[in-house]
């Protein structure tokens, strides 16, 4: 056997294997692939492009104009009720694919009953794929999920969770560790399986919600997916639009000002001058208009979730607003009084207000109507406290209690060193500290002590020197020690 060639193409090195070889490859090959299609599909994040919505039954239930363009081209919120025929799995055909699949003894494969969630009660199986890499680096654990419904199997990161039967979930807000699965045997899980074939219904129906017409005026209000579906009615009408269902449909119909809170109805002013009083407004396309204080200034600033990009800063310079590059970044302002008006007015004409917070405060962001309670104590002028835990603290002047008999004798002061209050931070926090070592009294001394100073090395008091070295305390021990 001669040695193996080194190619660097992936394709030409499969060419020098066996045939055998090559169908395992491409076999697993595919495998992933339809894997990977199939999970960016749950996921929500696969393009398909332009879907048709195929259905036994559809029904419109509502129709309503919830946008009017300045061109007359109008959008409309359509509600049907979709009704499908359901297919499921029969045991028999469960049961082959579960046994197609070797599973090890450590392997997560298996039968299940779930325990947790709307599906508690449904015997489930679950195929153990085993590791993955996502998006974010993170290896998990990859498993596929089938229940009684045909082609409605789901793949999960979490096999290992399932196998094990417990986890960690929000229980009423509060995380807890929770049953979410109970391992059966196939005996049990045939007894389940054909019990909920038996009572499963045969059709299901579903409401959905669907954006038609002028869509593109109001493309960054709506939520969800953006896949294009079209259908056509049980009485003929053909509909193309986005699909919406659940919250995505309510955060889309808040974001269009259906079925607001009033929020609507209050004029731009109104608007204006709630957000420089404190509050804060959610714009339709998910912008925030709030009060921020720079520079010792209270200031109208636009915000959003993500840095702005150079289009949307260029379309908001034009409109009123001017940025400002604070700490490498760039931050977006609305001029005050009328001139803010104005761009408020012309920020907000394309992107309605759909939701107005309550007063906050202006530099804590706290709720104006619950304060921030007093510290008990404050170290003087903002300055670290220089408590040391363990040792015992003595009484700072001016705390006169019934165990002092005569008031402390005033130390020598030194006239106080007033910081510059335009000086940079650093050099205030420096004139505090120097100002409060000139004041303090001697490390022998205690605040508002009388007497002479007592030197921690000899312990002694007097008024002598210290050798060599004049000792700082000057007692009568005499020595070498310098204090």
């Amino acid at each position: 056997m001669g040695k193996i060639p080194k190619v660097p193409q992936f394709l030409n090195r499969l060419l020098s294997l066996k045939t055998d070889q090559q169908n395992q490859v491409f076999g697993l090959f595919e495998s992933r692939l339809v894997e990977a299609v199939e999970y960016a599909k749950q996921q929500g994040i696969y393009d398909e492009g332009l879907q048709t919505l195929r259905a036994q039954s559809i029904v419109k239930s509502r129709d309503d104009r919830v946008y009017t363009h300045k061109t007359g081209a109008a959008t409309r919120y359509v509600e049907l009720e979709v009704t499908n025929a359901i297919e499921y799995l029969p045991w028999d055909e469960v049961k082959a694919r579960a046994d197609s699949r070797e599973a090890t003894d450590d392997s997560a494969s298996g039968w299940y009953v779930s325990a947790h969630g709307k599906y508690k009660g449904r015997a489930f199986y679950m195929s153990d794929r085993g590791t993955r890499i996502n998006s974010e680096g993170v290896e998990t654990h990859r498993g596929v999920l089938y229940g009684i419904r045909r082609g409605a199997h789901r793949y999960i990161d979490n096999a290992q969770e399932i196998a094990r039967g417990t986890g960690m979930r929000m229980v009423g807000g509060v995380p807890r560790l929770v049953q979410l699965a109970h391992r059966i045997t196939a005996e049990q899980a045939e007894r389940r399986w054909n019990e909920e074939l038996a009572a499963a219904p045969a059709t299901e129906t579903t409401t959905k919600g669907m954006l038609v017409g002028a869509i593109l005026p109001i493309w960054d209000r709506v939520t969800g997916s953006e896949i294009i579906y079209r259908l056509q009615t049980d009485e003929g009408e053909q509909l193309l639009g986005r699909l919406l269902e659940g919250r995505a449909a309510k955060e889309t119909l808040k974001n269009l000002g259906i079925g607001d809170s009033g929020v609507s109805k209050l004029s731009p002013r109104e608007l204006f001058a709630a957000v420089r009083d404190g509050q804060k407004a959610v714009l339709s396309n998910g912008w925030e208009i709030v009060r921020a204080k720079v520079n010792h200034e209270q200031r109208v600033e636009v915000r959003r979730g993500a840095p702005f990009s150079a289009a949307e800063i260029g379309i908001l310079k034009e409109q009123g607003a001017f940025v400002e590059r604070i700490n490498w970044s760039q931050r977006v302002f609305l001029p005050v009084g009328d001139e803010g008006l104005t761009a408020f007015e012309r920020v907000t004409a394309a992107k309605p207000v759909v939701e107005l917070f309550g007063e906050r405060a202006p530099e804590t962001g706290a709720s104006a109507t619950a304060p921030e309670p007093e510290p008990e104590a404050v170290p003087a002028r903002g300055l670290p406290s220089m408590v040391l835990p363990g040792v015992p603290q003595r009484e700072a002047p001016g705390s006169a209690t019934a165990r002092d008999p005569a008031p402390p004798r005033p130390e020598p002061t030194v006239p106080a060193i007033k910081p510059d209050p335009k000086a940079p931070y650093h050099e205030q926090i420096a004139t505090n500290l120097i100002e409060q070592l000139e004041a303090a009294p001697p490390p022998g001394r205690s605040p508002g002590s009388r007497g002479p100073s007592i030197c921690p090395t000899t312990r002694s008091r007097g008024r002598g020197t210290g050798g060599r070295t004049p000792c700082r305390w000057r007692c009568r021990g005499g020595g070498t020690h310098g204090g």
